[in-house]
């Protein structure tokens, strides 16, 4: 059974300052609830009576400050699913890898306390599109669903995500017309915002074939592409080839292969 929230907690000036400079919410956080969904993806729900009151965008997520002992390191993980009401955000993490998230989501239980900032993010459904189009892998799952469940009943969604064998397949919870989730498999291995070790097949090269052999509905529409860095550069590339104008795709990299994410969440860049 999930824990109570408790009342509303102070939060440090360092969260409060980095909510300020980044126009957002600077919570703190109960943990009420953890589930293991698969061997390498827990959910974990968080609370805090802030997030009755705040703007989200589904696909949009919460850096949260990881305990280490010493200095907090920030990893930010989608919310899942917002229940206002509760006032509790589900976050699907993974927990590949042996990086501080991962050693955070593993031993997280109810009762546990954090901070996080958030909700963030610049990308969510263009509400002017036609049909949407999510690609990635398992790191860009959480924000896929959260995005194809907010679309209005019959809007055509394709998903393609390329996953590990320790991530089970669950179709989304949606209203949209969804094609898929077409779960394409690696051999092993998988990614994640902490792993620094190499990882068969997240280069990009099978999701790619994927885009380019799919068919795409027509009218405008809009792509949405998250996961390794060489492996969204790729996807990215193809859904061009397909035809698809640059300002029609939405991608985001959330980790780099052979590198650990810096200490404020995000892959080094180019």
């Amino acid at each position: 059974m999930a824990e109570r929230i408790g009342g509303l907690r102070p939060v440090s000036e360092d969260n409060a300052a980095a909510a300020a400079r980044l126009g957002s919410t600077a919570l703190a956080l109960d943990i009420v609830g953890v589930v293991t969904e698969a061997p390498a993806l827990r959910r974990i729900t968080v609370g805090d009576p802030r997030l009755r009151d705040v703007e989200w965008h589904p696909g949009q997520d919460l850096t949260l400050s990881i305990p280490t002992g010493g200095r907090p390191v920030r990893r930010r993980y989608t919310i899942r699913r917002l229940d206002r009401d509760a006032a509790t955000a589900e976050l699907q993490v993974l927990l590949h890898g042996d990086g501080p998230g991962a050693r955070w989501a593993t031993a997280a239980s109810a009762g546990d306390h954090l901070e996080a900032v958030g909700p963030r993010g610049k990308i969510w459904a263009d509400p002017a599109a036609q049909w949407h189009l999510f690609v990635g892998d398992e790191t860009f799952l959480p924000a896929t669903f959260a995005m194809v469940e907010s679309l209005p009943s019959g809007t055509p969604a394709i998903v393609a995500l390329e996953v590990g064998d320790d991530i089970g397949e669950q179709p989304p919870d949606a209203a949209a017309d969804v094609t898929g989730p077409l779960w394409v498999r690696r051999d092993r291995g998988g990614g994640s915002s902490d792993n620094a070790q190499p990882a068969e097949g997240v280069d990009g090269t099978r999701l790619a074939q994927a885009v380019a052999g799919m068919e795409l509905p027509a009218g405008p529409g809009h792509a949405y592409a998250g996961g390794e860095h060489r492996a969204v550069a790729a996807v990215r590339a193809a859904l061009i080839g397909r035809g698809l104008p640059p300002e029609a795709i939405s991608a985001k990299a959330y980790w780099r292969r052979d590198k650990p994410n810096q200490g404020h969440g995000e892959p080094e860049r180019d």
